[in-house]
């Protein structure tokens, strides 16, 4: 989602991340959790979200290729795999 340079792509990442989370509360055993957040997040939410979206993205701006937030993301998510990988 963070790597995605079209905002839709990244939103319908954002989607599977919540479909992900959903998928979590159905192996602790909340079924009704789970329901609820793929209705209220994945559904509700995420199609306002998209349609604000392509309400005010009219226009692509480039971006330079690597700036410092890119840099700051890619370092934290190595530190982060790394972490979950020490834990096992």
């Amino acid at each position: 989602m963070v790597l995605s340079r079209n905002a839709v792509y990244s939103a319908l990442f954002l989607v599977l991340n919540f479909v992900t989370v959903a998928v979590f509360y159905l192996l602790l055993g909340a079924p009704f959790v789970a329901m609820a957040q793929i209705k209220v997040y994945a559904g509700a939410i995420m199609v306002l979200f998209l349609f604000v979206i392509m309400l005010l993205v009219q226009m692509h701006s480039p971006r330079p290729k690597f700036s410092l937030a890119a840099t700051v993301g890619i370092f934290l998510a190595i530190l982060l795999a790394a972490e979950a990988l020490s834990c096992l």
